[in-house]
């Protein structure tokens, strides 16, 4: 019963006092007459108050004692070194600890952009870095942001220009001056800003560019003055309406197709296709894709087709249309309309126009050109006139120029040929025009009239 009633007293003693406050340290035992139990009842406060003491029957009873009290603290088991104090069962100086200043859960708590700091028991912040409170007051804390203009290095620290120079506050905390656009610090002293403005013929982009005579500043430099309606690109004038280098402005270049030149009309860009080109296909893309210098088809421009004529072929030379004659043949009365006329294997056309050969002479014609060769005459063969050609072949004579037996020669015998009946046209072997007759004394092939040699007769058609 006593160890029961000393621990009860002990527990209930230790928890609160008469007012219900917790008042006590440490609860001390003490043994008192008859069982009783005697507490030191001294109080927080360190007054001196009677002992309680605790009868058997549970009753409570002040008794004066004379033990002194004893400080205990509310953890018996963390024991602190001086000068700290057990909160929340960690020791901390609450002089300098910002979660217990100056007493357990005592925090300090900072304003904007600060950190709270805690000295000899009393809170206070300190700005973060980057910021500094310089109107001094508390409530808003650390309010100007250094690294401006108004407070580069430091609070107050203003960044202050001269005349078209501001100042502005860097990265390293330091005040630079620089110049407006348009103007610079010619003389190097910032005290009077940037004095002189750009632009003009003594300065043109920068100081002591200076702009010779007839010519002006411009945002690329000194340049000449430009009559009326053109412009100045580079160092040069150009009229941008025309210029395929600059058509509609500055730099704006025409493209150039294949075979073909640019061209600016109204600083609109075309191209015209060069000498002996066209764009027959009418694409831009390919540009000039046809020459028309030797195309028959597309003779000097397009679409323009040489057309030929009798004995010749159409031929395009530096993009005009001609005739080229087809071989043993030339135009020697110079109409292109009738072609190539003449054969050129006669005794008056023989190789070339107007080249006869002589009474003793026959044209060869197996040769290229024909040519005039030496003949021998039968002594039986009269001469009839210039153009007879006869020949003494065995015992008899024949014209050698008409006759389809000894066409050229004793020895060459012309035949029919598709039905045709067969000719001799100037020692070439030939036949005549279906429904004509061969005139044997001339040589031609008629037809339409009463005998062989009457009504229409033309030459016979070489082989």
């Amino acid at each position: 019963m006593r160890l029961a009633a000393c621990a009860c007293v002990s527990l209930v003693v230790a928890g609160c006092s008469l007012t219900g406050e917790p008042r006590f340290r440490r609860p001390i035992e003490v043994a008192g007459a008859d069982g009783a139990a005697v507490m030191d009842a001294a109080l927080g406060d360190g007054s001196a108050q009677p002992d309680v003491v605790i009868e058997p029957d549970g009753a409570i009873e002040d008794v004066p004692v004379s033990q002194p009290d004893v400080e205990i603290e509310p953890d018996a088991g963390v024991v602190c070194p001086s000068g700290e104090t057990q909160c929340d069962g960690v020791c901390v100086t609450v002089t300098n600890n910002t979660t217990h200043c100056n007493g357990c859960g005592i925090g300090c708590v900072a304003p904007a952009n600060a950190a709270p700091t805690c000295r000899s028991g009393a809170c206070g912040f300190e700005c973060l870095p980057g910021w500094e409170n310089c109107n001094a007051l508390a409530g808003d804390g650390c309010e100007a942001r250094l690294g401006t203009d108004a407070h580069c290095a430091r609070c107050n620290d203003r960044c202050m220009g001269t005349a078209h120079a501001p100042s502005r506050c860097n990265l390293s905390g330091v005040c630079v001056q620089s110049c407006e656009p348009g103007w610079m610090n010619c003389n190097g002293d910032w005290r009077d800003g940037c004095e002189v403005p750009l632009g003009t013929l003594a300065n043109c982009r920068t100081c002591g560019e200076v702009c010779a005579a007839g010519t002006r500043c411009s945002a690329v430099g000194c340049v000449v003055n430009c009559p009326m309606g053109q412009t100045v690109c580079g160092a040069t004038c150009f009229d941008t309406n025309s210029s395929p280098a600059h058509c509609g402005g500055c730099g704006m270049a025409c493209p150039a197709p294949p075979n073909a030149a640019p061209r600016c009309a109204m600083a609109v860009c075309s191209s015209e296709c060069l000498s002996g080109w066209g764009n027959c296909d009418m694409n831009a893309s390919n540009g000039c894709e046809t020459p028309t210098g030797a195309n028959v088809m597309h003779c000097g421009r397009c679409s323009n087709p040489c057309a030929g004529a009798p004995n010749a072929r159409p031929v395009c030379n530096a993009g005009v249309c001609g005739l080229e004659c087809n071989r043993g043949w030339a135009n020697c009365d110079g109409n292109p309309t009738n072609g190539c006329e003449t054969l050129l294997t006669s005794n008056n056309n023989c190789g070339a126009c107007g080249r006869s050969c002589s009474l003793l002479q026959i044209c060869e014609g197996t040769t290229e050109p024909a040519r005039c060769v030496g003949r021998t005459l039968g002594r039986d063969c009269p001469v009839l006139n210039v153009f007879s050609e006869k020949v003494q072949c065995g015992a008899a004579c024949f014209d050698v120029r008409i006759d389809p037996a000894h066409c050229g020669s004793c020895s060459t015998s012309c035949t029919r040929s598709g039905g045709l009946e067969a000719a001799c046209r100037d020692g070439r072997c030939a036949v005549c025009p279906m429904g004509s007759t061969r005139c044997p004394s001339t040589g031609q092939c008629c037809r339409g009239g009463i005998g062989p040699c009457l009504g229409t007769c033309v030459a016979p058609t070489i082989l």
